[in-house]
């Protein structure tokens, strides 16, 4: 294993060698994806300015995962969804529950040390309506994330001033109606459900503006490494990287090795309530 690990690459590695024995137990087909499988393959771990963990599971695995939360919470682990109260984030995370971790201002959520869970649908190469469907499914998400977010005046005002007005109109209503999020949540979840179909031989992230990837890639798996870790990763990884990343193997410029994460507050010892974490913030 690499000595020179993060304080955070080390929590997470914890929680991702959990996660890997989790699926397997369960027989449930994991695909190391991202900057995660690019790490295995390049660096046989951590990029070493990365410090997230992701994992793709077909729709199908992705909901089998969603009933074994009782589970996951007795081996001392968590499963946060959208299950959760104002959670905002179209995936799933298995995290630390005795760290903690808030991500962005604008949601008052927090969360631990984490491996995203992210489900990929099949469709058919030839779905000339696939990029409205993945449009309007981040529609429907930033509706409900409006209602879960915080609605501070100054940003009231901003969805008005800049005549964002469904935006502004969803921000009032759910203001004054909090149950108006149940409304939202359920139109988006009816509409990825009636989309995904498991039928197609090309796969994709519904809520992302992502690339589309051959099934046939992540058919079949090889023997990876990521630290001390063996795991298994997509016999097609090198066209899934390419068409992520151009030419992989080449690091970017040193001025581009930074974390894209950027969190507000993170305790790797302690699990604090969201009153505690304010309290730090701002002493």
């Amino acid at each position: 294993m690499t000595e020179t690990l993060t304080d955070m690459q080390k929590k997470l590695l914890e929680v991702f060698k959990y996660t890997i024995a989790f699926l397997e137990k369960h027989d449930i087909k994991y695909i190391v994806c991202g900057g995660t499988l690019l790490g295995a393959v390049r660096h046989k771990g951590f990029i070493p300015w990365d410090d997230d963990i992701d994992l793709y599971l077909y729709r199908d695995d992705y909901e089998k995962l969603k009933k074994l939360k009782e589970e996951i919470q007795n081996d001392g682990y968590y499963l946060q969804s959208l299950a959760d109260e104002n959670y905002y984030l179209p995936f799933m995370k298995i995290i630390n529950p005795r760290t903690t971790i808030w991500e962005k201002a604008k949601f008052e959520f927090l969360t631990g040390v984490f491996v995203d869970i992210f489900p990929i649908d099949k469709f058919l190469i030839d779905d000339g309506l696939l990029k409205n469907k993945q449009k309007k499914a981040r529609r429907l998400f930033r509706r409900y994330q409006s209602c879960v977010q915080k609605k501070s005046l100054k940003y009231l005002l901003k969805a008005a001033y800049s005549f964002r007005w469904i935006t502004f109109f969803i921000l009032i209503q759910s203001k004054f109606c909090p149950q108006v999020k149940e409304k939202y949540l359920r139109r988006f979840s009816n509409f990825v459900l009636k989309c995904a179909d498991n039928q197609g031989e090309y796969c994709t992230l519904l809520t992302a503006k992502g690339k589309m990837f051959a099934c046939s890639w992540f058919d079949n798996t090889i023997n990876g490494q990521f630290e001390d870790l063996k795991l298994q990763i997509p016999a097609g990884y090198n066209s899934y990287l390419s068409t992520l990343y151009g030419d992989y193997m080449t690091p970017p410029p040193e001025n581009k090795r930074v974390s894209v994460h950027n969190y507000l507050f993170v305790d790797l010892k302690d699990r604090l309530s969201m009153q505690e974490v304010k309290a730090k913030i701002q002493k």
